[in-house]
């Protein structure tokens, strides 16, 4: 999405969503990330009230970002990570 003088990318559900500024270094970062999900290299952990997303580049490193849709000042479980429910996306 564009938002003028910034632009942000939704990779996940509730989790995945990156807010970035219109450098050369942000494009690009964009651009890996469109790339890993058509390639079928994303992650997402659902867990009460919010889920994790990880995008895994071509050289192995992870782009890695959770997000929550609970009330303010709800804390998440310990280890809703290793517990929840994991969908591996398919490739475009």
């Amino acid at each position: 999405m564009d938002f003028g003088e910034s632009l942000q990318i939704e990779a996940g559900h509730v989790g995945g969503r990156w807010e970035l500024d219109r450098t050369m270094e942000d494009v690009d970062f964009i651009e890996q990330v469109v790339r890993a999900v058509a390639a079928g290299r994303v992650v997402e952990v659902f867990g009460p009230g919010r889920s994790r997303v990880e995008v895994t580049f071509p050289d192995g490193t992870q782009a890695v970002e959770t997000g929550g849709v609970s009330p303010r000042g709800c804390l998440p479980s310990p280890g809703w990570v290793r517990r929840g429910r994991r969908v591996n996306y398919a490739p475009y």
